[in-house]
């Protein structure tokens, strides 16, 4: 995986990436405060590498890394900057997926408003190049799973004000969502270099259409679910103990498994790993028997699987929220060291070769 990209390549992706996010420079940032939105372009851009790391899914890594940077803007705003009317205001203007309300009648802050104008020029821009691409028109999922992230963000956001103790299986129903696994996912399937065939295929038979959820909701693969279940388990696992220390009240899994159980954190942190484990098993089987194609790594199959495995480097600490943890190296060697590649039979001292 790491030797399919140069870092002159990956160093040239991530200057364009930045061009993009720049665009969106008053993210998050209220107009009496400094600046302070989390930029995690390249911790981004390393996880889609990890997702799709073949060089012919160059398409996919930049939609990944770009929609990724915005997910890690919208949860700060749901997190930190919102109050729960604003949180009402935007998501139902995402909703709407209407710019004229957006800039005037939702009355959003500015920071809110430059969150919903990336959101709606990332997505739009890359339907647009499916269409182009593929010719089949995707706008409408993007838009209805935007939609479903931000009401299950809110659901958080109104747990928390009202002190509300979700159960275990409540939590787990809406957090796999806000995993933003789904999102990504469906925003990375299109760009996989399928025929024109397969392709249109394979979308309208796992995604269908908008309403195919019986209650308007997306009805995503099963393989997505289990993949953006453990997502969320690992995020979880990563961030409760930091996140307690802060006196931060959101919920995990940990603490509803600690209250439900009425355990301590270490016997709910091994409760956690073990439903680990038993979606991973639930994973695998799905992906061998299910119909899906393992045999092509461009496929949606192996796509899911690695989402699933990247998550797990959490184990050492979040390295979204703290990106000078010990996942920084990994980061550094996979992006912007030079792979020495020999000519000729390795030697026992070593080789001298250029990337």
């Amino acid at each position: 995986m790491v030797a399919l990209m140069s870092a002159v390549g990956a160093s040239a992706v991530l200057s364009n990436l930045v061009k993009f996010l720049s665009k969106f420079k008053v993210i998050n940032n209220r107009e009496s405060e400094p600046p302070s939105g989390r930029n995690r372009l390249v911790e981004c851009f390393f996880g889609a590498a990890c997702i799709a790391p073949e060089p012919r899914l160059a398409a996919c890594r930049e939609v990944l890394a770009k929609i990724g940077s915005l997910l890690v803007h919208l949860d700060d705003v749901y997190d930190v900057y919102g109050t729960l009317d604003e949180l009402r205001a935007f998501t139902d203007a995402i909703g709407r997926w209407d710019n004229a309300f957006a800039a005037g009648a939702a009355a959003l802050p500015e920071s809110m408003k430059a969150m919903y104008a990336a959101i709606w020029t990332t997505s739009t821009g890359a339907a647009d190049r499916v269409m182009k691409d593929q010719g089949y028109d995707v706008l409408s999922l993007y838009k209805k799973a935007w939609h479903e992230l931000c009401k299950a963000f809110l659901v958080e956001v109104e747990w928390k004000y009202q002190s509300y103790r979700p159960r275990c299986d409540e939590y787990l129903d809406n957090g796999w969502i806000t995993s933003t696994g789904p999102l990504l996912l469906l925003h990375a399937f299109p760009t996989l270099n399928l025929n024109l065939n397969e392709a249109q295929q394979q979308v309208n038979a796992c995604l269908g259409n908008q309403n195919n959820g019986g209650d308007g909701s997306i009805k995503y693969p099963r393989l997505v679910e289990l993949s953006s279940t453990i997502f969320r388990l690992c995020n979880d696992c990563a961030t409760h103990k930091a996140d307690s220390e802060q006196g931060d009240d959101e919920p995990s899994s940990i603490a509803c498994y600690m209250r439900e159980i009425g355990t301590s954190e270490e016997d709910a942190r091994g409760v956690v790993q073990n439903t680990i484990v038993e979606n991973w098993k639930e994973l695998n089987n799905e992906a061998c028997t299910g119909g899906w194609n393992l045999s092509s790594p461009y496929g949606m199959a192996n796509i899911c699987i690695n989402l699933a495995r990247i998550f797990h480097i959490y184990h050492n600490g979040d390295s979204i929220t703290s990106p000078t943890d010990s996942n920084k190296p990994l980061v550094k060697d996979l992006i912007f060291i030079p792979i020495v590649i020999c000519d000729t039979e390795p030697q026992h001292e070593g080789c001298n070769g250029d990337v």
